[in-house]
């Protein structure tokens, strides 16, 4: 993704051991025909179309 220049490094905590992150970038939004992060689907529209995973979240336990 990120050669695709799909995400670029984002912020990161300054404390030693502080996970990277990365952010989408305008071309990730202009590839996918988004105008913006919220129009991309919630779990429930994945699960409903059959590509989301079911149960297997970090809001689901044991």
């Amino acid at each position: 993704l990120h050669a695709q220049g799909l995400v670029a490094p984002g912020p990161r905590a300054p404390q030693r051991g502080a996970p990277y992150t990365f952010v989408t970038t305008k071309h990730f939004l202009e590839t996918f025909g988004l105008e913006s992060l919220l129009d991309l689907p919630d779990q429930e529209q994945l699960q409903e179309a059959g590509i989301g995973e079911t149960g297997a979240g970090p809001e689901t336990g044991p």
